[in-house]
């Protein structure tokens, strides 16, 4: 981490130049970055140079550039400092095109734009800038070997340092030798906002981010500022179809994946004793761009790669991880580069084969067993669908469930042999160990559903020794024997994780029947429930985890669980929750992080309709309810947390300011989107909208847009806002909760009244449900629709005779 000098912080800059021979080893070019000096001849004053990356704008007013000593051809670094220099001054402009971006970045540098002075700052790029910026550098005057020097020794350490921080990344574009998709990287010491990052990679999603290291309770975190689109990528996305604009997305998105992954076949070995997992991953690579010199694969942290065989032949293989690198990719795996020494014909497959192994299976004192990298203990590349072909060999004491139908299983020694196959693409392959016990019910559609149970119970589930407690005679009380009567202390009743086994399987049973009769197949045609100590669950293909909490009883769950309110969670929603992922996030997947709040809220608000179906619509309103209060909650910021952030920001809304905002905006808001989303369509609507979606969006990225313009299809004819433009740009794109204060009446056949907003920001405007009863019994509440504003809204209504106790209609979230 770049920490201010003084009033100065630094740039650095890397670029491109020459291509790297084929066969050149990782290592030597990764030496000559580690070993990389500032060129003490190639130093020069500058005065108003700028340079921008389209919507990032940077100016060297005034002050010296010096540049590195070149590898590949060209400079790989340069470092702008003005502190000698009377006057001399650096500037950044940044203005983010959304509202909600805007308002973001307001609530760290306290202003809707970026506007940063630095006296000296520190960038990194792989594109062309550094040839830009060294051409026009010496177009200004000769260089200055005395600065040069000076410079060099201050700055040659830290380009060293934050070089080795993007190792991997500079590798991998310095021998890929392609220019457009080099990115830039600059982090500057602001005197008011502290030390700065900012990215332009036009190979992301989202080109330019701007952010900030900081700590919460002695824990590193990285809080993003902003981040969007660049101008070009927005001209893109907002062009018709069929235009040379559309056709440029489809490079872009070639871009963005330079190749994909198809029939994975992974071949895994559970030691015996150490519980060490080794692998030999086998995964068809179809390239989508010619001479990838170097091709990024992910992987879990914990896990080693040993060996890559590219079409059989040996690879070079290099992997150096770096917490500033991994701060702008969205994933928590870690990257390494194959290297093949020659180049790959693009035009057809080619077969990798990855050596791996690691600790990524843990067990607690009570040998309940926990897998931690549940997603990245394989090579993988953006998750993408592709089928999946796993053998398992583990100790046959052990029980193993994993992804895809059962081929085959048996006993070679001490070891079982598991095979089994997905028989349609997915996304994931899990699986989980342990010592299990199994309820395994085949469902009349031929749907197999194994629940299994831990024969161990989670040590943080064991109840603590109960207090003595008072026999309520008193103390030092005599009994008819004349003998003392002591407190009393209750035997301590351990749970048993087994006994709930039947009940948990007949939910899950009828559950599955509920959604599969909603959204269609899911899809795989079996599913293993299997559990996990921790406080959460994961629904995978074909395969959940759950909570160990949620095999108890709720009278069963330890106090501090009871006290939090979170029992109902373990025993009405959790599973349910998980279960709905085997649709919400396996077969319709988010297209970004930013649409990732629709596989959450989706699973979720599909578990409320399983519990409205089981236990009525009063316990559903009863957690919308806490939900609201956890939104309107003041965060240690004195916000709201609701206010961190809009549903699209996605893991970004989880900062040092608000670490726990993610999960209750994205669930909880998200939940509150879709049950106003259901009150504005009518339920029937509402569940036609739910069983489309993964008819025309199976195996396909969902994004918002596309579920906003396919939702506006099942809105009701005359409503108002039909498109559902002001729902989204008030619930989703943006943030606020209003208060509101209804004064209304009704007078003979007319509702008159008006309508109060408070509480949030001016632009916002959403309809308003407003409800009246009828006094003649039987009939259901009328809704009339009111647009909200910051000014008091009046509004009068026809309405049919006998209406009365005009209200705001409680599918609707408010602040009171």
């Amino acid at each position: 981490m770049l920490r201010p000098m003084g009033n100065a912080s630094i740039v650095l800059v890397a670029l491109v130049g020459i291509p790297i021979a084929w066969g050149t080893p990782a290592s030597d070019l990764n030496a000559q970055l580690k070993n990389a000096k500032l060129d003490i001849a190639r130093c020069y004053r500058v005065r108003d140079l700028e340079f921008a990356h389209e919507d990032l704008k940077i100016f060297l007013n005034d002050g010296y550039l010096i540049f590195s000593e070149p590898i590949a051809g060209g400079p790989f670094a340069a470092v702008f400092s003005s502190e000698t220099i009377e006057g001399g001054d650096g500037e950044v402009l940044l203005s983010p095109p959304r509202r909600s971006e805007r308002r973001s970045l307001a609530k760290f540098a306290d202003s809707p734009t970026l506007d940063a002075h630095f006296k000296t700052a520190l960038f990194l790029f792989t594109d062309n800038t550094g040839r830009d910026l060294m051409d026009r550098a010496v177009a200004q005057g000769p260089p200055s070997s005395e600065m040069g020097a000076l410079l060099a020794g201050q700055f040659t350490a830290t380009v060293r340092n934050i070089s080795q921080g993007f190792e991997v990344r500079l590798l991998a574009d310095l021998l890929n030798g392609n220019p457009k998709r080099g990115f830039f990287y600059a982090t500057i010491a602001s005197p008011s906002l502290g030390t700065l990052d900012m990215v332009y990679d036009p190979t992301a999603y989202e080109q330019i981010v701007v952010g900030q290291y900081s700590t919460k309770n002695d824990r590193p975190m990285y809080d993003v500022w902003t981040s969007f689109p660049a101008r070009s990528a927005r001209l893109i996305a907002d062009a018709p179809a069929g235009s040379s604009n559309a056709r440029a997305e489809s490079s872009l998105e070639s871009e963005r994946a330079p190749y994909e992954l198809a029939n994975f076949r992974i071949d895994a070995t559970v030691e015996a004793g150490t519980l060490n997992l080794s692998a030999v991953t086998r995964v068809t690579l179809n390239l989508k761009q010619a001479n990838l010199r170097a091709i990024p694969f992910e992987i879990s942290g914990q896990m080693d790669v040993d060996e890559v065989r590219i079409d059989g032949k040996p690879v070079e293989v290099f992997r150096q991880e770096s917490a500033r690198e991994a701060a702008f990719r969205p994933s928590e795996n870690t990257m390494f580069l194959v290297l093949p020494p020659d180049p790959l014909d693009e035009s057809k497959p080619h077969e990798a084969e990855i050596h791996h192994h690691g600790k990524v299976i843990h067990t607690n004192q009570g040998k309940v067993f926990f897998v931690s990298s549940r997603t990245n203990w394989y090579p993988n590349q953006g998750g993408a669908f592709a089928t999946y072909d796993l053998t398992f060999h583990y100790p046959k004491t052990f029980d193993l469930v994993t992804t895809g139908e059962l081929v085959s299983t048996s006993v070679e020694g001490d070891q079982r042999v598991q095979h089994r196959r997905s028989t349609l693409p997915v996304r994931f392959a899990g699986f989980n160990l342990g010592e299990y016990q199994c309820v395994e019910r085949k469902r009349s559609d031929g749907f197999l559903i194994n629940v299994c149970a831990s024969r161990n119970l989670d040590p943080a589930l064991r109840p603590r020794p109960s207090q003595p407690i008072d026999t309520g005679l008193g103390q030092g009380a005599i009994s008819a024997s004349r003998r003392p009567i002591p407190a009393v202390s209750l035997p301590v009743l351990t749970p048993d994780p087994v006994h709930k086994l039947n009940k948990l399987a007949a939910m899950i049973d009828d559950a599955f029947g509920f959604m599969s009769a909603r959204l269609g197949p899911p899809p795989l045609h079996s599913l293993t429930v299997t559990p996990i100590p921790a406080g959460f669950g994961q629904g995978f293909p074909g395969l959940i985890y759950l909570a160990t909490a949620s095999y108890l009883e709720p009278g069963e769950l330890p106090q501090p669980v009871r006290d939090a309110g979170l029992a109902s969670f373990y025993n009405d929603l959790l599973a349910a929750h998980e279960l709905a992922h085997q649709w919400w996030g396996n077969l319709v997947v988010a297209q970004t992080y930013k649409d990732n709040w629709l596989q959450e809220a989706l699973a979720n608000y599909t578990a409320l309709l399983y519990l409205e179906k089981r236990k009525g619509p009063r316990l559903v309103t009863e957690v919308l309810e806490d939900y609201k209060r956890h939104l309107i909650a003041k965060g240690s910021d004195g916000q709201r947390i609701e206010s961190a952030g809009p549903v699209t920001f996605g893991t970004r809304l989880s900062t040092s300011r608000t670490p726990y905002a993610w999960q209750i905006i994205t669930y909880e808001k998200g939940s509150w989107i879709l049950h106003m989303l259901r009150y504005e369509m009518g339920d029937e609507q509402f569940m036609k909208l739910l069983a489309e979606i993964p008819k025309r969006f199976a195996r396909r990225p969902l994004s918002t847009e596309d579920f906003r313009l396919l939702a506006a299809e099942f809105m009701p004819p005359k409503a108002r806002d039909k498109k559902l433009e002001a729902f989204f740009e008030n619930w989703v794109y943006t943030t606020g909760i209003p208060t509101l204060k209804l004064s209304a009446s009704v007078s003979g056949t007319r509702l008159n009244g008006t309508l109060l907003q408070s509480g949030v920001t001016k632009d916002f405007e959403v309809d308003v449900p407003v409800e009246v009863t009828s006094t003649r019994g039987g009939a259901s509440p009328r809704i009339y629709w009111v647009r909200s504003s910051s000014d008091p809204v009046e509004f009068s209504f026809p309405v049919p005779p006998g209406s009365a106790h005009p209200q705001i209609g409680p599918a609707f979230l408010q602040a009171k």
